[in-house]
């Protein structure tokens, strides 16, 4: 790649496989370079953007990934719902649950089979700490829709299922739920995974609800 980026330096193809791989590396800072010119000569470049708003994402640079998230989200491809989704993660990550349910909202109406959205909206509206966006029946009602598409036995769909009955007050259904979350992801030797479950289900059986922060 990059024999083919020096054979042709202003092919933005070339150029942007090229900062996939080294980002694949770790080597984000010369990744960065890269995507900076390829935005500069096509600045509607989606992949292009969401990768570089992705570098941001992990730099922890939030308000500046999400800006990039954003400019990266205009369209119906599914890169740009992609970027609708990972814009969510970022308002949430900044305090604002209420764009992130909305930009959620806008993913799924684009792509109802989109099963991250899903995902991350039940997650949304189980665990928010803004009572104007948590609502524990619209989490249950998202994760139905992926159960219908045979998603419901991972330690993730568990555990998310088990904060939304908890934040429904059902905090015996809750507490069964993760404890069987818990085990799922001990089984697959997710043991971090599996000690956060463990804390949760401690707080149902206290009947006291997750919330995220």
């Amino acid at each position: 790649l990059e024999a083919a980026v020096k054979a042709e330096p202003g092919s933005v193809k070339w150029a942007y496989g090229l900062a996939e791989c080294l980002v694949r590396l770790k080597d984000t800072e010369t990744a960065e370079r890269y995507l900076k010119q390829i935005l500069k000569t096509a600045p509607d470049f989606d992949r292009a953007r969401n990768l570089y708003a992705t570098i941001l994402f992990r730099r922890n640079d939030f308000e500046a990934a999400l800006r990039e998230f954003i400019a990266a989200a205009e369209g119906d491809d599914l890169i740009n719902v992609k970027s609708r989704c990972e814009a969510a993660v970022c308002s949430s990550m900044l305090g604002d649950d209420v764009q992130a349910a909305r930009l959620l909202d806008e993913a799924i109406e684009e792509v109802p089979t989109y099963a991250a959205a899903r995902f991350n909206l039940a997650w949304l509206k189980a665990t928010s700490q803004n009572d104007a966006v948590r609502a524990g029946d619209a989490a249950l009602a998202q994760l139905a829709e992926l159960e219908a598409g045979g998603m419901s036995s991972s330690a993730e769909f568990l555990d998310t299922k088990a904060a939304a009955l908890a934040s429904l007050s059902r905090f015996e259904a809750a507490a069964e739920l993760a404890f069987e979350a818990e085990n799922v992801a001990a089984r697959a030797k997710q043991v971090e995974f599996a000690e956060k479950i463990r804390l949760r289900r401690q707080l149902y059986e206290a009947e006291q609800r997750y919330v995220a922060r």
